[in-house]
């Protein structure tokens, strides 16, 4: 499987396993959480204010992985990934997406049926 390296990606009732609350440990470890809307966007005003804003400076020690997205079948494998946060928005819930081409993290809502990747936060 050519794929085989992107991950897993989830649906947000997956990523959340049902539990439906921001800040969420969801599928993450004992000890960790889905980050919330509120953590994506310091990360990505972090990014966006650092002297240095090339994307590729924080992709390694992001370790991004560009996953694509499920919505019927894989798109965008090795071009973009998108990342839950635990925080709805409506009838959707926030995401982050990341394009390998493009120097910036994008703040967009998905819809909680499309399956895209998981990030964990160390609890403080």
């Amino acid at each position: 499987n050519p794929n085989a390296n992107l991950g897993m990606l989830y649906t947000w009732e997956t990523a959340l396993d049902s539990t439906f609350e921001s800040g969420s440990q969801g599928i993450c470890p004992d000890g960790w959480h889905i980050p919330t809307d509120k953590e994506w966007t310091a990360l990505s005003n972090y990014i966006e204010n650092s002297p240095d804003r090339r994307i590729d400076t924080v992709i390694n020690p992001l370790n991004l992985v560009y996953a694509g997205f499920y919505n019927g079948n894989v798109q965008n494998a090795g071009i973009s990934a998108s990342f839950w946060t635990s925080t709805k928005a409506n009838d959707n819930a926030w995401k982050r997406y990341f394009h390998k081409d493009i120097s910036k993290a994008f703040r967009y809502h998905e819809k909680k049926t499309n399956a895209i990747s998981v990030r964990c936060v160390k609890n403080n």
